[in-house]
């Protein structure tokens, strides 16, 4: 809600109240858990305080909610949108070669780590060439 006050900086007070009121009823089907109305009064007080913009992640893409996309092309959407640069199977032997020269045990952890990405998208990546070299550097 932090978000929707600093967005709209125009809004008065009062209609605030009343939309975060709105999104705060669990039947509205906005939250899945109930906020009692003091915790919100409590919340609400603290935005109109502060002076810093909320910090966002940089991924949420919101879609409207009458457009009609089913979640594959959303996820290619978003991932275009944000999408992190591709790793490729040569940026993964480099750096199997640098954490070998490092005297140091190739994880995927460690490779995840490097090249700042999830130990999923090594995975992904990882061909049995690079699965064998892998084994062959940590023996």
């Amino acid at each position: 809600m932090s978000v929707l006050w600093w967005l709209n900086p125009n809004i008065d007070r009062k209609k605030f109240e009343n939309l975060s009121q709105f999104i705060c009823d669990k039947s509205n089907g906005f939250i899945t858990f109930t906020i009692p109305s003091k915790t919100l009064d409590i919340l609400i007080n603290s935005f109109a305080k502060t002076k810093k913009p909320p910090k966002n992640k940089l991924r949420k893409i919101i879609f409207k909610p009458n457009l009609i996309i089913d979640v594959s092309k959303k996820l290619k959407i978003v991932g275009s949108l944000i999408g992190r640069g591709r790793i490729s199977t040569n940026d993964i032997y480099e750096w199997m070669l640098n954490i070998n020269s490092l005297e140091q045990k190739i994880t995927i952890a460690k490779l995840a780590n490097c090249l700042k990405c999830s130990s999923r998208t090594i995975h992904r990546h990882m061909t049995d060439e690079l699965k064998n070299e892998k084994e062959q550097a940590n023996n």
